[in-house]
């Protein structure tokens, strides 16, 4: 009997070395592979723990060198692969799928991992742009 996997897509700008692509290669290397299609969208196909991937992850490369420039490629490619859950782990991404929320399939679950607390960060680093976009727009991420 054939048991239809779960498509999962991580999303993360890249694999260069720091704790959010960390723990994204070790998601993506580890989940069990009888349950979970995966797929990893890149902005930039570069970094450490791209040599450690397993090769039956399918890689999507934007070939985009910034988050806001990856707007369009980002919600084309999303809705391209459909998957069931998109998981996400920094917080311009996490702000990207947000506000990109409305234009992909209603059916896709997002899942998103902060890598430090907004407040906080916030509040040492203040950015009104920032601080505006998380009250407005991270209500709209699933989980």
């Amino acid at each position: 009997m054939d048991v239809k996997k779960i498509k999962i897509a991580f999303l993360i700008p890249s694999l260069e070395g720091g704790g959010a692509e960390k723990v994204t290669s070790l998601l993506v290397n580890n989940l069990d592979r009888k349950k979970y299609s995966i797929t990893l969208i890149l902005l930039q196909k570069k970094g450490i723990f791209l040599e450690n991937m397993k090769k039956d992850v399918q890689i999507i490369n934007l070939q985009c060198d910034r988050v806001y420039k990856s707007f369009f490629k980002t919600i084309t490619v999303i809705n391209q692969l459909k998957p069931d859950i998109l998981f996400t782990n920094l917080a311009d991404i996490n702000i990207l799928i947000a506000i990109q929320k409305i234009f992909l399939n209603k059916k896709i679950k997002i899942v998103s991992r902060e890598t430090s607390i907004p407040s906080i960060r916030n509040s040492l680093h203040p950015n009104k742009l920032i601080n505006i976009l998380y009250r407005n727009f991270l209500k709209n991420i699933d989980h």
